[in-house]
């Protein structure tokens, strides 16, 4: 029996009730499910192969919710607990966000306005500069691990799935030099080529070609196959804006700076990232970004922590998710 076929018939899991398949995939599905106390919860549900892989496969998932419950930023998706089911498939429960991924709104919609792709951009920046300073590079940025939902009065931005984070201070010896790990159109240079030193100039990489997609509804390196996109990720320059025929000369920089070859020619930074971002916003009248947070109210967290500096932490205890809060009427601007 399968792994939907086994969660759909068994319903209760600890202390959820599993209520909608919401996805599946080659290692597992996500639900949606209730937690005793009526919250509303998503359930990643890993099926481990009868392999050697398997303690990767639990590791990767456990450093998922360790890795996002450092983050203190309402763009990041929350974390409630990992546990086992009786099975001993690993779980992770995690904050229900119900609304559709950028990789989907794109897909319907095309590509966004300027100023829409920077405000929804920012938020993102902001809690993966807080990340940084944590320790955490997330390495797998782009729009489908990017929810965009209603929320009251305005719209949210929250960023997924910290799978394969890469967590400085624990797990360091999980990835091997000479693996790639991510999605190939949206991997620096250093990704692409397996290197082991991996920083958190990798996430600003791919957080510009995720810029770039919004804002053209394109790639920078789109290939035909795998392989060609990361021998033109190593090789090759980007496609411009303006091959897209899109006249923004300052988000041109920014992209075209932070998709250079060298790490050390980006910005060293993604508060530097944000920075610029919400430079470009405010100059054409803007204050607020998409979840409708002041432009200028982001505190600098302070600068990216690498492996060796990282501070020893002790694993954070399971939390209980809040209990579902009584409906009231939404009317989104």
């Amino acid at each position: 029996m399968g792994l939907v076929e086994r969660y759909r018939e068994q319903r209760t899991i600890g202390d959820y009730t599993l209520i909608k398949l919401l996805g599946r995939g080659g290692m597992g599905s996500v639900w949606r499910a209730t937690h005793h106390n009526g919250a509303d919860v998503a359930l990643k549900i890993v099926q481990l192969p009868p392999d050697e892989t398997a303690f990767e496969l639990t590791a990767r998932l456990r450093r998922e919710m360790l890795a996002a419950a450092t983050i203190d930023h309402d763009a990041v998706i929350q974390m409630y607990c990992f546990d086992f089911t009786p099975e001993g498939d690993p779980y992770v429960a995690m904050e229900y966000v119900p609304g559709e991924s950028l990789a989907s709104f794109l897909e319907k919609r095309g590509a966004m306005s300027p100023i829409a792709a920077a405000r929804v951009l920012v938020p993102v920046a902001g809690a993966l500069a807080i990340a940084h300073a944590e320790g955490v590079i997330h390495r797998d940025i782009k729009p489908e691990n990017m929810m965009i939902a209603s929320g009251e009065n305005r719209y949210i931005i929250k960023l997924l799935d910290f799978g394969i984070a890469k967590l400085s201070r624990t797990y360091r010896n999980l990835t091997k030099s000479g693996t790639v790990i991510g999605t190939p159109h949206y991997m620096a240079p250093e990704q692409a080529s397996g290197k082991k030193s991996v920083d958190h100039r990798a996430d600003v990489w791919s957080l510009s070609v995720t810029l770039f997609e919004l804002l053209t509804d394109g790639l920078p390196f789109p290939g035909r196959h795998i392989h060609q996109v990361l021998v033109d990720i190593l090789k090759e320059p980007p496609r411009s804006l303006a091959y897209y025929d899109l006249n923004e000369p300052e988000l041109a920089e920014i992209i075209e700076r932070n998709l250079d070859k060298d790490p050390l020619a980006r910005d060293q930074s993604m508060t530097a990232f944000r920075t610029r971002l919400a430079t470009w916003l405010k100059q054409r009248g803007h204050t607020t970004d998409l979840s409708g947070r002041r432009l200028d109210a982001f505190r600098d967290p302070g600068p990216p922590v690498r492996p060796s500096q990282a501070p020893s932490r002790a694993p954070r205890r399971n939390r209980t998710p809040p209990p579902k809060p009584p409906r009231r009427s939404r009317s989104v601007s």
